[in-house]
């Protein structure tokens, strides 16, 4: 019994001490491998390690269910948030598929998008250059920049109709530069196209349809089929089928006029011509072609032409009227097929109505000298005949001044002596008259006195 317990003891002990020497192993296994980690942190930030053994805050920090970084973020693999609150830097040339609703307090509308049709629900500002490489709403077209040949420099704008796959649009010539066109062009009737073209440098054609712009500095302001192609600034108002093709020429309006001659002019009417330089042709049918010419027909008895090089020439079916003052009531009239004028000569026109001295007025015509002679401006074979302004002024005080003799006072002059002569004449035969009764009756005594 009693080396039972012995050895039961003993047992016991062995059990003591092997477990001792395990965890003492242990314990020296687990030292000998351990580090000592130490440092501080904040709360709710996420800890990073500054060292070997030491740790510290990291930028990222967590708020209720946000995750905070105070530094920038960078990722080799995609990122899918729900929402951010930031900025973000660099080029984004790693940033791709990215889908927002606003950018910047913006919806998508606000922005172009590249490679798509764009459709903007805001007013957008550009502060900067804008290339425009296509159109806008297909009619209006901008070209800058542009050198010509010449080596003339400018811009071109082509406004209006910009064509469909049915009618040409619009267009300036290649090698231009400086043109405009404002508008109109298209097709009349959906079959007949009538584009709008320049086709000189600094050409303009304001609208209309089927108006070319063809000199330099060429303008056509509207109309139809209307061409202002002189060499340097000819211009068409509008109208249709007019040409301006002479320098500095010009076709206000009407139809199938043109001003060919330089600084020639047809302000509108039908069918009219100025083809001599400095002419003017208005009317119906009107032919201005001499230098300097002035020709207005009244459309009745075909064409007018003029009848020289600085002539003026008119046709009036009706008559002619000019007058010298306010309203109708001074002036001269020129009757339908009359070739005489007419001075309006009225009682109740006139005023301060004086008595003449027929006898006077004759003595004194007699005083003035009479003489043929010509106009320095004429030929010295045109002769003419009658008194020198001076004379008469000098002898009866008439007229404006006296360097002119009006027709009207002539005239008068003239007929106060014919009654001064008549008056004169008419006591001439009453003398005779009775002079000759008494000779008769002397003859009859005489007779019955033998």
């Amino acid at each position: 019994m009693r080396k039972n317990q012995v050895a039961t003891r003993r047992i016991l002990k062995f059990r003591r001490l092997l477990v001792a020497v395990i965890t003492g192993t242990v314990v020296w296994g687990a030292a000998a491998n351990a580090q000592v980690v130490k440092g501080s942190g904040t709360a709710d930030t996420i800890p990073v390690f500054a060292g070997n053994s030491t740790i510290g805050n990291s930028i990222v920090s967590q708020s209720g269910g946000n995750v905070n970084v105070t530094g920038g973020v960078k990722t080799s693999g995609p990122v899918t948030a729900p929402s951010f609150n930031g900025s973000f830097s660099g080029n984004g040339s790693g940033l791709s598929n990215v889908n927002a609703s606003m950018f910047g307090g913006l919806g998508p509308t606000s922005f172009a998008q590249l490679g798509n049709s764009n459709t903007f629900g805001a007013n957008q500002t550009i502060d900067g250059n804008l290339n425009l490489l296509g159109s806008m709403n297909s009619s209006l077209i901008l070209q800058g920049n542009l050198t010509d040949s010449s080596g003339e420099i400018g811009a071109n704008v082509i406004g209006g109709f910009g064509g469909n796959g049915s009618f040409a649009g619009n267009s300036v010539a290649s090698d231009i530069v400086g043109a405009t066109i404002a508008g109109g062009g298209g097709a009349l009737n959906s079959s007949n196209p009538l584009p709008n073209t320049v086709t000189g440098v600094w050409g303009t054609v304001g609208g209309g349809v089927g108006n070319t712009a063809g000199g330099r500095y060429g303008t056509v302001s509207g109309g139809i089929n209307n061409t202002a192609n002189g060499y340097i600034s000819s211009v068409v108002g509008g109208g249709e089928l007019n040409a301006s093709s002479g320098v500095n020429s010009t076709v206000g309006g009407g139809l199938h006029n043109t001003a060919s001659g330089t600084y020639a002019t047809v302000p509108g009417g039908r069918e009219n011509t100025a083809g001599g330089s400095d002419s003017f042709a208005a009317g119906s049918e009107a032919n201005a072609n001499s230098n300097g010419s002035f020709v207005w027909n009244d459309g009745t008895g075909g064409g007018l032409n003029d009848f020289g090089a600085h002539t003026f020439s008119a046709r009036a079916s009706g008559g002619f009227a000019f007058y010298t003052a306010p309203g109708t009531s001074t002036g001269a009239y020129l009757p339908a097929g009359s070739g005489s004028w007419s001075s309006l000569s009225d009682r109740y026109l006139k005023a301060n109505l004086m008595p003449v001295d027929g006898e006077a007025i004759l003595k004194r015509l007699a005083t003035v000298p009479i003489l043929t002679w010509n106009y320095k401006t004429q030929s010295d074979s045109v002769r003419h005949m009658g008194p020198m302004a001076q004379d008469f002024r000098e002898a009866f005080g008439l007229g404006e001044d006296e360097k002119h003799i009006s027709t009207v006072d002539s005239e008068g002059i003239a007929l106060a002596a014919i009654q001064a002569l008549y008056q004169e004449k008419q006591q001439e035969v009453s003398q005779l008259q009775d002079r000759l009764k008494s000779l008769e009756n002397r003859l009859s005594t005489l007779e019955s006195s033998k």
